[in-house]
């Protein structure tokens, strides 16, 4: 059922897009409020019953990212496109919604556990994303290394965020119940936004190779990486269905940030959200009949 509840989020979003035209307040203020409070509070109430420690999920879902994150970036360097298209392009291709959009749905497919395996892999994919992402993306337009990656990633909020969260997850054993109702609210305000950002226009070139990679390329290499290691069911299904999920949306603050193609980013994300949210109503609905 919260699967529909996230798909009409996202839909009122672009309703509401074409019907006012004056949204920038409330864009910036969800926003923040997705960076600062909501994300890291999400994560953290999904980790409470978990025990996090070193193991082999931790291991693969660290090397499905890195190799992702190398792989793409190959790719993408064969291609023609301006350097900040590539780099948002990278961004887009291999770093997932895994927060706002999978956290939800593992919790719809797979109950408690599968949120918790989900939050863990937010934590890996977040660290990555904030460093190595930055790392690699950057070095399409010749700025930066690793010394001006880690300054960037120390500077942002959400990554300070995941850190407390993590840290408070392993330290408090109880919520209350109205706290982790309050930390659902970016499952539905994440979609929200999106739709809100959504602008229909033509499907070029840079699009197509966002698609390819973010839904076929990833799986793939997420389908290699789990034949390798022996993880449980939930486990293997949890990093599959992250290599699927649409693209972040941290993306865009990124590609603001760093003066990336904040138009594609922002554009793709909408794009992907759109496409991953229909495709599962739709199975859902199948399901349903």
């Amino acid at each position: 059922m919260m699967i529909y509840f996230i798909f009409a989020a996202f839909l009122a979003g672009f309703l509401l897009s074409i019907i006012c035209k004056r949204l920038n307040f409330f864009k910036v203020a969800i926003n923040e409020y997705l960076i600062w409070i909501g994300f890291p509070l999400l994560v953290y109430t999904s980790l409470e019953k978990l025990d996090i420690g070193f193991n082999k999920f931790l291991l693969a879902g660290a090397l499905y990212y890195i190799i992702s994150n190398i792989i793409v970036y190959k790719l993408i360097g064969l291609t023609n496109f301006p350097d900040k298209k590539k780099s948002s392009l990278l961004l887009s291709a291999v770093y997932s919604n895994t927060a706002y959009v999978g956290i939800p749905i593992a919790f719809s497919l797979f109950g408690v556990i599968g949120a918790s395996l989900m939050a863990v892999l937010t934590v890996i994919s977040a660290a990555l994303h904030y460093s190595i992402g930055i790392y690699f993306s950057n070095k399409y337009i010749g700025r930066g290394g690793s010394e001006y990656a880690i300054l960037e990633v120390i500077k942002f909020p959400l990554f300070w965020g995941l850190i407390v969260a993590t840290l408070l997850a392993k330290l408090i054993n109880y919520n209350p119940d109205w706290l982790i109702s309050f930390s659902k609210l970016p499952v539905y305000l994440s979609p929200f936004l999106i739709g809100m950002t959504l602008h229909i226009k033509n499907i070029d070139s840079l699009y197509l190779w966002g698609f390819f990679l973010r839904f076929f390329a990833s799986p793939l290499i997420a389908l290699i990486i789990l034949a390798i290691f022996p993880l449980d069911t939930n486990e293997r299904l949890i990093i599959l269905l992250a290599s699927l999920l649409p693209s972040a949306l941290a993306n865009t603050s990124l590609a603001i940030k760093f003066k990336f193609d904040e138009e594609f980013t922002s554009g793709f994300a909408s794009f992907s959200t759109a496409i991953f949210l229909a495709g599962l109503t739709f199975l859902k609905l199948l399901k349903f009949y």
